[in-house]
């Protein structure tokens, strides 16, 4: 049981446990004292932005770096007005709920449907309530927080078929990385297709840097102008930004912890799907979503506390959300899981 000498370890927004790459950690153990004192070189820049418009085949305008994928959703939620409206889906990211009712921006939902053991995206309804309300930003996540699934990217060409030009499309792309089906070409190829379309990403997730908040976008070529975006005059966080380009340059490391993930999330399906008081939904995500019975939420939230690393949190009603950390963590879980009740 934890204690205040030993207090919970809280691991529950999906994290990647296994940390980030070795020149990562390298990079912040040599990182030059007088990088810390002193402003990057020039002004509106980070080194970054040339490293990614290569990677991804963009030029420089087109990439926005930002305080981890939150700080371009706020930048994104500023510029919009009172009259404006969002669509997203129905079951969605909690802080989108959060940011705009602070801001006083309706937000409208289009239909989930659950399937027994996936949730999917009622493109329809997306449509006809796109038409029907004219959404300013067009918000969608994929793979979904806290769902765990995809949009097809059929369903995709279909949804940016009516978008119109007064219309922002955010791809929230958050959970990029782990899912092998992923077709990177077709998504950069509708970015050249729509200029009013954001892939909003993040070095959080896959990357194992979620504490230093950078993120990034990739950007139709009109966001910019539409957004009136300007970058930060002095830059951004140095360390930061040379963690990220040695986490860019270490492709073999993530894509062997990104199969470490693909397989414990596999593990941790497979060992729950039988149990009766459990529903278990695929996932293309870091993350699983569970529904419990009545009994067992009961006793999964009287349970949770005596958890010495925590890797499970309650969603809403009766679902709750496991973060697919390591075999070290998930072995104790999945055993406290099965003697629930």
């Amino acid at each position: 049981t934890p204690t205040s000498v030993h207090p919970q370890i809280i691991h529950d927004r999906n994290e990647l446990l296994q940390g980030p790459a070795p020149a990562c950690i390298e990079t912040l153990r040599n990182f030059p004292i007088e990088n810390v004192f002193s402003y990057p070189d020039g002004y509106y820049g980070s080194p970054l932005v040339p490293v990614l418009s290569k990677k991804y085949g963009v030029s420089a305008q087109q990439v926005i770096i930002s305080n981890g994928a939150e700080g371009l959703l706020e930048h994104v939620f500023n510029w919009l007005r009172p009259e404006d409206k969002v669509l997203t889906q129905q079951y969605h990211y909690r802080y989108y709920t959060f940011a705009l009712k602070h801001r006083n921006i309706p937000l409208l939902t289009f239909n989930m449907h659950d399937t027994g053991n996936d949730f999917v995206f009622d493109v329809q309804d997306c449509i006809d309530q796109y038409k029907q309300h004219k959404p300013r930003l067009l918000l969608l996540t994929s793979p979904n927080n806290p769902t765990g699934n995809v949009l097809a990217l059929d369903d995709f060409r279909r949804i940016l078929a009516v978008v119109e030009p007064h219309t922002l499309v955010i791809m929230d792309e958050a959970y990029l990385g782990f899912d092998p089906n992923y077709n990177e070409q077709i998504m950069l190829d509708f970015l050249h297709q729509q200029p009013n379309l954001i892939l909003a990403r993040t070095f959080s997730k896959y990357y194992g840097l979620a504490g230093l908040r950078l993120g990034y976008a990739l950007c139709g070529t009109n966001v910019v102008n539409m957004l009136h975006y300007q970058p930060p005059f002095l830059g951004f966080c140095r360390i930061s930004e040379a963690m990220a380009l040695a986490a860019l340059a270490s492709p073999e490391y993530y894509d062997k912890t990104s199969a470490q993930v693909i397989a414990e999330r596999a593990r941790i399906i497979e060992e729950l799907k039988d149990i009766p008081y459990f529903t278990v939904y695929n996932s293309r995500a870091n993350m699983i979503l569970v529904k419990m019975t009545e009994t067992a939420d009961k006793a999964m939230t009287e349970v949770l506390p005596s958890f010495p690393v925590v890797t499970i949190r309650k969603d809403h009603g009766l679902y709750w959300r496991i973060s697919v950390g390591t075999p070290e963590v998930n072995t104790p879980l999945l055993k406290a899981l099965k003697a629930l009740i």
